[in-house]
């Protein structure tokens, strides 16, 4: 059992598998604690899907350097991932949604992301299942992809275990030492990492140690936590196993989910 740390990062999922691979690869002696098996909860469970175009020039820009981290994944880590550069159709059912996705053409091109409207006729020779029934708009995306969710995460835990970095999987966090200027270190059931940096994996409400957190007073500036904005609900189910072996499925599935109208879930 590893006694002491620079970073810990609490959650194997894809923020903390990656938040742990680029503090190993500057350097940082890293603990990765994981309360069940590594890489193995929501992560897994993802749609795999990247919409590059988002509701804000900073998340466009965010999300358009993921998806050229996600293509140069393989060449840097040494760790497989299926990467596929498919492209995505979008859909308006509504003059309204079709208003949202002019603004999303607009945020496009002053990202420099490839983006503008088709007709159906040309949406229904990349997605020959398409209907033409209540389109009010579509637009298509070239450069946007889909990954193999179960492969990210796993692949980053995988890569920061060659560069030094120690995986504890089924190594809960149950609390923290504190000390006069903050954490200073990690308790597990193996025993305490000593460590003065904390990093989350995850975002802090949904930690089941938020109330440990609080009975410890842990000052919040010491917990590291990428505290994710919630995603519109376009991707609100799981693609079936052909789906993800397929892009063309997988582009189906993903005009279904994307109709603005739909409620964020």
């Amino acid at each position: 059992m590893i006694t002491s740390a620079d970073v810990v990062v609490i959650g194997s999922g894809a923020f903390g598998a990656s938040a742990a691979y680029h503090l190993a690869k500057r350097g940082a002696r890293v603990a990765v604690l994981e309360r069940l098996g590594l890489a193995s909860q929501t992560s897994p469970r993802a749609a795999g899907l990247s919409s590059q175009v988002r509701a804000t020039p900073s998340l466009t820009r965010l999300a358009r350097r993921a998806v050229g981290k996600l293509a140069s994944f393989t060449d840097e880590t040494g760790q497989p991932l299926r990467f596929t550069q498919s492209g995505a159709l979008k859909i308006a059912r509504n003059e309204r949604d079709a208003e949202q996705l002019s603004r999303e053409v607009a945020r496009g091109a002053a990202a420099g992301v490839e983006i503008d409207f088709v007709s159906i006729a040309e949406a229904q020779q990349r997605l020959p299942i398409l209907g033409a029934r209540g389109i009010a708009a579509i637009t298509w995306s070239p450069t946007d992809c889909n990954v193999e969710p179960s492969e990210l995460p796993i692949g980053y835990c995988r890569a920061a275990e060659k560069l030094g970095a120690a995986l504890l999987p089924h190594t809960p966090a149950t609390g923290f030492e504190i000390g006069a200027g903050g954490v200073e270190g990690v308790r597990t059931p193996q025993g305490t990492i000593a460590s003065k940096c904390v990093r989350s994996g995850s975002t802090l409400t949904a930690m089941p140690w938020n109330d440990t957190q609080r009975r410890s007073r842990t000052p919040m500036a010491a917990i590291l936590s990428s505290n994710p904005k919630p995603l519109s609900g376009r991707f609100t189910q799981t693609p079936t196993r052909s789906s993800r072996r397929s892009p063309l499925t997988l582009k189906a599935a993903r005009v279904r989910m994307s109709h603005s109208s739909r409620p964020a879930t």
